[in-house]
Formats: C-alpha cells, structure tokens, sequence
C-alpha cells in the first residue's frame, strides 16, 4: 500500500512539472526551428526556418517543403491572398507570385526590421546602425523600389499594411510613441516606447503594445485616452484577431481575451516571442527550440449551410471564392431578430456600395452573392456591424 502511494505521489510531481514546464493545455505543436508564420486562409500557410520555407493545406497537420535558400539567415515570411510570397534575411528581399518558378531579390537592405505586402505592392522597414529608419515599396511586385519615408534615431518600431493603406509605429522620442499613416501624417501620439501595432482593418480597429520604464501597455488605438491595460512584467507580443479577441505573451505565460482588453485569463505557460492570427486562428512560436503551436480554442467550425441553424453572435464568414472573378458568395450570422446591413468599401476605407439594405432578419444563419464586376482588380472589405473580411477581386 505504501508503494502504490509513493508511485501515485511520483505520477502526480511529473504531472505538475510538466504542466508548470509546458502549459500546453489548449496548444498542440505543428512544427519546430520556424522563424516566422504566415497564412492565406484557415488552412493554407507557410512558414519560413533559417534557409527554407514549407508549406501546409490542412491548418499545419502537415508541411512540404517547397524552396531552399542560399541565406542561412531567413526571418520574416509573410504571403497575401493574392497568393503572393515575400520572405526576409537580415539585409534581402526575396518575392514573387506563388506559381511563378524565378524569385526576385532586393539586396540593398541594411537591417530589414519588417516586411509587408499590399495588394500587389511590397513594403519593407530598414533599420541602420546610424539610426536611420526607412520605409521602402516595390509597385506591383517590380525590382525598382521607391524610398517613402525617413526618420532618425528610432529604436523602436513596428509596421502594419492594409491594401496601400499603411500604418507605421515608431519611437521618434524618448518616451513617445507616434503612429504614422501612409508613412507621413501623424496619426496618434501617446507615451511609451513603441513595441508592436497590430491593426485589425482600414477604419482603424486595433491595439498597440508600448513600454514606458518598467510598465507594459496595451491600447485600444480607437479610444488610447480611456482604454489601456498595464503589465509590470515584460510583454513579448500581441495579437488580435478582432477587437474582442486576442492575445497576449509574457514572461508569467501567454493570456486570452474574448472581451477586449477588459479581462485576460491566463491560456498556457509557455511564453511565445511571437504570436501570429488568421481566420481566427492563432499560432505562436517560442524562443526555445523555436516550436510553432496552435491554439486549439478558438479555431472555428465548419459552416452549417442550413438556414434555420441559431447563431451565437453577428458575424462575416469568409466569402467563397476568394480570390473571384467578378461574382462571390458571403455568409453572414444574426444572433437576434433586427435589421442587417452589409456593406461594401475599397481598401482604404471609402464606401462602394450596399450588399444588404436594413433587411429585417430572424436568428439564423444567411447567404448572399455579391456581384463586383463594375470593380477593377484589389482587395476591397466587406463590413457587418464590428465584423470585417476581405474580398480579393481577380479578373
């Protein structure tokens, strides 16, 4: 009897230990030695390691590996609907259409800090040790880059891209964090020193992660005045997938959020340098090992078709096709009886057209189809009430 206590006792230390080590309760590993992730939809993605890049279809239960690079050094990858590929080394640009067999490569760089795509335009942050900060484009994927912008002594930066819509974050002071857009008009200014921006869409829904002394924040950048929290344990990244959800990694552990930033809870103990969402799914890397996981809670499930099916809340579904030529079907949710509106607006933000007009709608679950053959070629967004998705036009 004795024995068999001391053995359960020994069970239940390892148990503890490896919960307390790994906290993996809700995340499962789908790679290891990836540097960066990136999606196209809930399922397509691909990340790059320090001289390949891989590719999955089925939400990471599988990778291919689908080019080897000569650099050894490979950090940022990031791809865009139109399926366009863009990786990152310390001082090149690798891009190119997925399909097309030749890459194109900028190596002018000194020490690219962030890369973007935007339609069909590529973005890219340097960083030299002067201390000079510049943002550079490449129109429609060409190998002639154009220099936009230009700041000194920034030590601290981040940057975000939405169409040619685009947003930077910089320290231009001690202290001071000051979000620019289109890379030359302020947007917004508060203290701190600026870590990360993560914008959620062009009518400017999102957070920014700043430190100011030993205090990390995270703002609401719509209301940065009356809606913020403080950490005094150091904040390694956030990630939203809307303004109710998302993520935070810290060193006590990595903390979730359905209610914005009014209440976190603690999600895993691992502590991820970075955090990664698509289609409400949210992958993180850590430092050790460099191991990508998944967070298994907020995946979504499959759409019900039926019509009669209850819904939990108001929400855009991704439309199909997508990329489309000229026509795509949207599906959308209603929780309660009211008048829904969809509507239509270019990447900037500017309003096209009205999908549904105040329609009187029971709970349930709804289809419609969009015709946008007036339209040119792009990426234009489709908003129902605080839900947002893209639409990739290709003709």
């Amino acid at each position: 009897m004795k024995k068999r206590k001391f053995s359960l006792f020994i069970v239940a230390i390892i148990f503890v230990f490896t919960g307390m080590c790994f906290g993996q309760t809700n995340w499962t590993q789908k790679n290891d030695n990836v540097n960066d992730v990136s999606f196209i939809n809930a399922n397509t993605g691909y990340v790059c390691k320090d001289h390949t890049i891989e590719k999955t279809t089925d939400r990471g239960n599988s990778w291919i590996l689908i080019y080897t690079f000569a650099d050894t050094n490979l950090l940022k990858c990031i791809v865009a609907s139109d399926s366009i590929i863009c990786v990152s080394a310390k001082t090149k640009v690798y891009y190119k259409i997925v399909i097309a067999a030749n890459w194109k490569v900028n190596s002018q760089f000194v020490n690219l800090a962030k890369i973007g795509i935007g339609n069909r335009n590529i973005y890219a942050l340097d960083y030299n040790n002067g201390g000079l900060l510049q943002i550079w484009k490449s129109v429609n994927l060409d190998t002639i880059w154009t220099n936009l912008y230009n700041q000194n002594s920034s030590t601290n930066f981040d940057l975000n891209v939405f169409g040619d819509s685009l947003y930077y974050v910089g320290t231009s002071a001690p202290l001071t964090s000051v979000v620019y857009k289109n890379a030359n008009s302020i947007w917004s200014v508060t203290n701190g020193n600026a870590l990360q921006i993560n914008f959620l869409d062009s009518f400017n829904n999102g957070f920014l992660l700043t430190k100011e002394a030993d205090l990390y924040c995270i703002y609401n950048f719509k209301n940065m005045n009356n809606s913020w929290i403080e950490r005094n344990y150091k904040i390694y990244g956030i990630s939203f997938m809307d303004t109710s959800k998302g993520y935070y990694s810290s060193d006590s552990g990595t903390y979730r959020t359905t209610s914005g930033l009014q209440h976190f809870t603690l999600n895993s103990n691992q502590t991820f340098k970075k955090l990664y969402s698509k289609n409400n799914i949210t992958f993180g890397i850590t430092t050790l090992y460099k191991r990508l996981f998944v967070d298994s809670v907020l995946i979504p499930t499959s759409i019900n078709p039926n019509i009669n099916t209850i819904s939990k809340d108001y929400k855009l579904f991704t439309n199909y096709p997508n990329p489309f030529n000229s026509t795509t079907i949207i599906k959308y949710s209603v929780s309660i009886k009211s008048n829904v509106s969809i509507k239509l607006y270019d990447i900037s933000g500017k309003y096209l057209q009205t999908i549904v007009n105040n329609k009187s709608q029971n709970p349930g679950a709804y289809e419609v189809q969009v015709n946008m053959s007036n339209l040119s070629s792009g990426i234009y967004l489709c908003k129902y009430n605080e839900s947002v998705i893209k639409l990739t036009l290709m003709k």
